[in-house]
């Protein structure tokens, strides 16, 4: 994306930190890929319409590691429905960018979800953008999920400026 006055205004940065003093993301790029994804989804897709059977894999698979896995396991399977929603659609630009990006949207998924009080409030946030697209809302699904993006990185966001826990 260009660097130009008109998408300087757009750019957000967040930082997800690991352990102190190592900056692990700098989310500017990923944010604007993430605006994009949800711009086409809210669009409908790709002319040929999501592929439904891997979109539903990948909510049984988050599903299933909500009820009892590990946040490793959460964080992955988060990932996997959230890269499944890219791949589903058949936008190859839109994939292409993503690939590019798809670490940094790995590690800001595993720290938002670490955030958050486990497998149910997890799965609770992705339920209605599945069952939005699945229903063939694409606007609805494309609102849900911009929602979605922005409300995690604000909870990180907030997370990371408060600094370290007290020891």
């Amino acid at each position: 994306m260009p660097d130009t006055a008109a998408h300087a205004g757009r750019r957000h940065a967040v930082h997800v930190v690991l352990h102190p003093g190592f900056k692990a993301l700098e989310a500017a790029g990923p944010l604007s890929v993430l605006a994009y994804a949800n711009r086409h989804l809210a669009a409908g897709g790709h002319a040929g319409g999501y592929d439904i059977p891997a979109l539903e894999a990948a909510m049984d698979r988050l599903s299933a590691a909500c009820a009892g896995g590990t946040g490793e396991e959460i964080a992955e399977a988060d990932f996997a429905l959230h890269k499944a929603i890219v791949a589903a659609a058949g936008h190859g630009r839109l994939a292409a960018q993503y690939r590019l990006i798809e670490q940094q949207i790995r590690m800001y998924i595993r720290s938002s979800d670490a955030l958050l009080s486990g497998g149910a409030e997890i799965r609770a946030q992705h339920v209605p953008i599945v069952e939005a697209i699945l229903a063939g809302e694409a606007a609805l699904a494309g609102r849900l999920s911009e929602d979605h993006n922005l409300s995690e990185g604000c909870k990180l966001s907030a997370h990371l400026a408060a600094g370290p826990a007290p020891d």
